[in-house]
């Protein structure tokens, strides 16, 4: 029922939000960076940063990430609350775990210019197991199962997603002192991803490769850096289905978990999947490394696949680090030839209030969903996974364009005053009407993708122009709590 909600949200635009998977992935979690030992070139040691014209230093990599957590499952409902979880609907309980490491050198050449190779391997391991306890813990480490047999005691339901990197780094750059002036970097990577679905007397089996080549410039101290990115990716996507009631399907899960995919050709039915990318990401990064930093993205992305090509427009903001709860808080715009598809989606332990009502609450409320009026009075909500979608239709848009400024302009101060929103400032609604103008007078290709990204920053302003056109909409949400009964479900959004 739960899947049968999302696909109804988006059978109009004919796409799933898992084409995003690609985004975690094409970057690295850690960075090279030097020890402090410097080798001259006649074979001499220093340690912190040698005299010498050209010194060579070993550069490291290394990350490590760690997160298991529970989540009531969520019942279906048509409006948010928040209730303590139910007794019977039961628990999802989410291990992950993630590791980069790699060992490569770096060239000083005239104290100033940078040169370095890096190679490096990484893993991300994600497994979802359902239950009814909240108390029991299901056995079984972090890993991708060995056997077919060893998944014979997950529940139906149950999933796993096993990730294999690896790639190469390459760098050049100038320092002046502490100051990165520039740094050019040049990368290469491969994956390897056997996705796991358990069902009733068989498993759903997807074996993917990836390739990832990447091009950044990146300019910058450690507290404050910022980079450009290019990336073009590609991947194939191959599907099998495994019974355990066949021997034969004993060993063909060994061989596509050793990468041995072509018996599984020849003896299984199959559906394939290739999507390519090409896009930009621009991010800005401050902080302390390992204790505490932020990012903040903004990407742009042309997707394409055996039935259609679409764009995707993502905002990202990331906070981690020891001494900080891990938040991610993201914007999506998916848009293709008839639809724009506007998405709001937080991930956050520990999550407070105020950070609740801007990435989650806030964004719901202005549009309009139901149940999200509610005030958050306590000091913290556990750990948190939020989304809210909703599709824009071309035949939408069409509506909007011959509304009245003025009207549109009335409805927007008004439901920012009553919000408490910034565009409730006269200055501020001016500049977001003028955006909406300029947007409206481009050609569809252009303007589906301006109308999205100022639609998904001033949810407010979707509020009025569905107000002033008088159209319903059904609006998706999920949220999944350790804490609250999880929902998952469709609203109507309806205006008089």
């Amino acid at each position: 029922m739960r899947n049968l909600l999302w696909i109804l949200l988006l059978a109009s635009f004919g796409i799933s939000a898992q084409v995003a998977d690609f985004l975690p992935t094409q970057k690295t979690i850690s960075k090279p960076f030097g020890l402090p030992v410097r080798i001259g070139a006649d074979g001499s040691i220093d340690y912190l940063v040698g005299d010498r014209n050209l010194v060579f230093a070993p550069g490291v990599q290394i990350a490590y990430d760690s997160n298991f957590v529970q989540y009531s499952i969520p019942e279906v409902a048509s409006e948010f609350s928040l209730q303590p979880p139910k007794e019977n609907t039961g628990w999802m309980e989410f291990k992950r775990r993630r590791y980069e490491y790699g060992l490569g050198l770096i060239a000083v050449l005239q104290k100033t210019v940078r040169m370095g190779l890096a190679p490096y391997k990484g893993a991300k391991f994600a497994i979802k197991r359902l239950k009814m306890d909240k108390d029991f813990i299901t056995s079984g480490k972090i890993e991708m199962p060995k056997k077919l047999g060893d998944l014979e005691a997950w529940e139906p339901g149950d999933e796993g997603s096993f990730q294999t990197y690896g790639g190469i780094q390459v760098f050049a750059g100038i320092s002046i002192s502490i100051l990165n002036a520039g740094t050019v970097t040049l990368g290469w990577q491969n994956q390897f991803i056997v996705s796991i679905q358990r069902l009733k007397d068989s498993i759903s089996l997807t074996i993917t490769e990836e390739k990832v080549d990447r091009k950044s410039f990146n300019i910058g101290v450690e507290p404050l850096n910022g980079t450009i990115t290019h990336f073009d990716g590609k991947q194939l996507q191959a599907t099998f289905i495994l019974s355990f009631s066949n021997p034969d399907h004993y060993q063909l899960y060994l061989d596509a978990i050793a990468g041995k995919l072509t018996e599984l050709d020849k003896k299984l039915p199959e559906s394939k999947k290739h999507i390519q990318w090409k896009g930009n990401d621009i991010s800005v990064y401050w902080g302390v490394p390992f204790l505490i930093g932020q990012t903040r993205s903004r990407g742009s992305y042309h997707v394409e696949d055996e039935e259609q090509d679409y764009y995707l427009e993502v905002m990202q903001n990331k906070k981690s680090g020891l001494l900080v709860p891990p938040a991610f808080h993201q914007r999506f715009v998916y848009h293709n030839d008839e639809s724009i598809l506007l998405m709001w989606t937080t991930d956050m332990k520990k999550s407070a209030p105020e950070k609740l009502r801007l990435h989650f609450f806030g964004p719901a409320r202005a549009v309009g969903f139901k149940g999200f009026d509610i005030d958050l009075d306590e000091k913290q909500y556990g750990t948190v996974i939020g989304e809210v979608g909703v599709v824009i239709t071309k035949d939408d848009v069409a509506k909007f364009s011959v509304l009245d400024p003025m009207n549109v302009s009335l409805s927007l101060k008004a439901r920012c005053t009553e919000l408490l929103l910034d565009c409730a400032k006269e200055s501020n609604g001016r500049k977001i009407m003028k955006k909406f103008s300029d947007s409206m007078k481009k050609e569809w290709d252009l303007r589906k993708k301006h109308l999205g990204i100022l639609l998904v920053k001033e949810p407010a302003l979707l509020h009025a122009l569905l107000k002033e056109s008088h159209t319903s909409k059904e609006a998706y949400f999920k949220f999944l709590s350790d804490r609250y009964q999880s929902l998952e479900g469709l609203t109507t959004l309806a205006f008089e």
